[in-house]
């Protein structure tokens, strides 16, 4: 009979009513002396990113050289600021969970598990630590086994951090180490000068693609969602007047770097059918990359009022132009 590891918590997660700041799912046994002693290991989790909140929607000709307003300082801790959940996996070296935690920003309970924070007790041996931290509503399916642990989004994606952490426990007393977790998610911006007609339904729509699971084990497949649609942040139908509409989500891509799937920009007729159609074949999407498209679909005279500068709060940006022609 296979020997379970031992995982002794050192304190306990009161919950009641709708606080919810600290879950566990542990494997809890008693005492195995064969397997020697237990040993201290602390983690400490940080996520630095300049830019907490995206940019604004407004259009400008006049915003060269100016940063964004609501781009936060180089040195700002997005785990203590930003993030509202860190999850903890701890799988041991056949990739059996040790050790779940759900960690809730706002509430710190006890000495040695408060957010940011995580301690363990620990037999000498290799483990794997996964982190992710969220915005909250992700789930994780089948996460008892690392080769079939994943993250799942909501119908919305929303930015996401993730760590996977390899280490060892020997005979030293003591481990303390700082993670730092980086954005999985990339950004997606439309912007648009349109000229709405009187058969439009709506404001143009913007579909992307996303995975629907994100596998902590890199050798396993991904599943990729159905279209869904980029939430407006700006602009109103007002026939007969020029509107500038912008669009504005995380994409969730896979690991290999060129995550390329097609985006459909659509402007809904006031009946049925469509005023205008254009598919983009060319996007890749990356982590901690802004994707920004700008243009028309309804003539260029929209055109000449698109001014795109660089989002140097990111890792990177990469525009794309496009007009009706």
């Amino acid at each position: 009979m296979k020997t379970r590891i031992t995982f002794i918590s050192l304190i306990v997660c009161f919950v009641a009513g709708t606080l919810n700041s600290c879950k566990k799912e542990n494997i809890i046994d008693t005492a195995s002396p064969e397997k020697g002693e237990l040993h201290s290991v602390d983690f400490k989790v940080k996520a630095y990113t300049k830019e907490v909140i995206p940019m604004g929607p407004t259009m400008s000709t006049n915003t060269k050289g100016k940063s964004s307003a609501n781009a936060e300082a180089a040195n700002d801790n997005a785990v203590d600021s930003y993030l509202q959940e860190l999850d903890y996996f701890l799988y041991d070296s056949s990739g059996t969970l040790i050790s779940h935690v759900n960690q809730q920003n706002g509430v710190e309970i006890g000495e040695w598990i408060h957010y940011g924070f995580n301690h363990y007790e620990l037999y000498a041996g290799d483990y794997k630590l996964i982190v992710v931290g969220s915005m909250g509503g992700l789930s994780f399916p089948d996460s008892t086994n690392y080769t079939t642990a994943a993250l799942v989004p909501g119908y919305v994606v929303e930015d996401i951090f993730y760590k996977e952490h390899a280490f060892t426990v020997n005979e030293e007393n003591n481990t303390e180490e700082t993670i730092t977790i980086e954005r999985i998610v990339g950004s997606i911006e439309v912007k648009q000068r349109e000229m709405v007609g009187e058969l439009w339904g709506g404001p143009p729509e913007i579909l992307v693609h996303s995975v629907s699971s994100y596998p902590f084990d890199k050798n396993q497949e991904y599943e990729v969602l159905d279209p869904i649609q980029l939430p407006k942040i700006s602009g109103e139908v007002v026939p007969y007047k020029t509107s500038d509409f912008v669009s504005r989500g995380f994409v969730l891509p896979d690991r290999s770097g060129s995550f390329n799937r097609p985006l459909y920009m659509i402007i809904p007729g006031v009946r049925s059918g469509q005023i205008a159609f254009r598919e983009f074949d060319d996007i890749v999407v990356k982590p901690n990359f802004k994707v920004l498209i700008t243009g028309t679909l309804t003539g260029d005279r929209g055109q000449q009022y698109f001014d795109v500068s660089a989002d140097s709060t990111w890792a990177g940006t990469e525009t794309h132009e496009f007009n009706g022609e």
